[in-house]
């Protein structure tokens, strides 16, 4: 190991940082990852000559009469590229992309661009939304842009929200607006924000995202539908399959003690077929089932003993469109008054379970945290565990990081 490396480590606990693209430590982006995405140089080239970005065709989706277009899928590329702009700063890599989304979209038809704002109490320095319409605007020229939108609560879930949650500092009556946001997952913040829009009497035309993310055809809400919550789901769900699904909810909580972390799990992983249902949720694209789960896991274990949930993140280079652990931590949120701190990276590349049963090998430095999370009391959520060395290594990286860990919960228990 050479000396700039151990400086780097060293630096690391001084200061954890880590790079959101590989994971690297000791640096908030990375000069390796970089080279592989534009810079300012490449803010005045055509959109076809970025291919490794924006080569395929727009995806066009419409949520509860609102057109949304995104010009990336979201897969683990475009998920790589939004962690580096949210969380390592880089506002100039939004510019560049937007100015290349508006290349890509062609003629914009409205007359101003409002931003999705960023939440209230959050720590980014700039809004990643704002910047990405920024570029858009460069290259539209004629069209105008206002960052008037705000959030009128603290919201830490897009499931529980209302065209109430947001209101205008500034008169949109009799504009034709188009939305502009980073991501569409299900569209409930782009849907309410829309529809905020209309109330003050503007004209939504569309909405202009970064990335979208397609519904699978499993337990995925219809493209003319909202975001489903657990209920919605369930309405969808034969009596029959509803009496399998909450069977796996049946029987005790399950206590492990893996090191010094306490792991309560739901379910029994090799008991009533609920390893199947996690390949599903996990391979199969179900990705509302972790919103039901989610919610039942709550309720069954109770109150929540922490502040925060912090999913166990994807692996690197995961091709996996969603997180199932962040996914089920969304749902709990549904019954408890927590906040979600999706601030886990992994620092290397690990083997995946099915490949590897082994994970002795495994220390907190092979996990990096990208937020400051200081005095903060958070539960782990991941939907299996096994050996509990996964859990109990984050844990501890979470501990070195300041916060205090109050115990971790998943789904089932091997």
């Amino acid at each position: 190991m050479n000396i700039s490396r151990l400086l780097e480590i060293f630096l690391h606990f001084i200061f954890p940082v880590s790079c959101p693209v590989c994971g690297k430590i000791g640096s908030p982006l990375c000069p390796e990852c970089r080279e592989y995405m534009p810079d300012e140089k490449a803010s005045d080239v055509p959109s076809q000559e970025i291919p490794s970005l924006f080569s395929g065709n727009v995806i066009t989706r419409n949520i509860n009469g609102l057109r949304v277009y995104a010009s990336l899928s979201y897969d683990a590329r475009a998920r790589k590229i939004i962690r580096a702009f949210k969380h390592a700063g880089d506002r100039n890599l939004c510019r560049v992309l937007g100015k290349n989304m508006a290349e890509m979209f062609g003629e914009c038809e409205a007359d101003v661009l409002i931003p999705v704002p960023l939440h209230i109490y959050s720590g980014r320095k700039y809004n990643q939304s704002l910047e990405l319409a920024e570029g858009m605007r460069d290259v539209w020229g004629s069209v105008r842009l206002t960052d008037a939108a705000i959030w009128t609560r603290e919201v830490w879930s897009s499931r529980g929200i209302t065209h109430e949650d947001f209101r205008f500092t500034k008169d949109i009556c009799g504009l034709r607006v188009a939305l502009v946001d980073d991501f569409c997952a299900t569209g409930r913040t782009l849907s309410c924000l829309a529809e905020t829009c209309r109330r003050e009497g503007a004209q939504v035309i569309c909405a202009y995202t970064l990335a979208a993310q397609t519904p699978p055809d499993s337990l995925m809400p219809r493209q003319d539908s909202d975001s489903p919550s657990s209920s919605d789901i369930l309405a969808r769900l034969s009596e029959e399959r509803y009496r399998e699904l909450y069977a796996f909810f049946a029987g005790e909580v399950i206590v492990r003690q893996v090191n010094s972390l306490t792991v309560y799990a739901a379910s029994d992983y090799h008991a009533g077929g609920i390893r199947e249902e996690i390949h599903k949720l996990k391979y199969s694209g179900a990705i509302n089932l972790c919103a039901y789960f989610g919610k039942h896991m709550a309720e069954k274990f109770g109150e929540c003993r922490a502040d925060y949930l912090l999913p166990v993140p994807l692996h690197l280079n995961s091709e996996r469109e969603y997180n199932q652990s962040l996914e089920l931590a969304e749902g709990m949120c549904e019954l408890w008054n927590v906040k979600i701190l999706d601030a886990a990276v992994w620092t290397r590349e690990v083997p995946r379970r099915a490949v590897s049963n082994d994970r002795r090998d495994l220390t907190p430095s092979d996990f990096g945290i990208t937020q400051d999370i200081r005095g903060r009391r958070i539960a782990l959520v991941d939907d299996v565990c096994t050996s509990g060395m996964t859990l109990s290594c984050l844990a501890e990286s979470c501990r070195l990081s300041g916060a205090v860990v109050v115990c971790a919960y998943t789904l089932a228990s091997v």
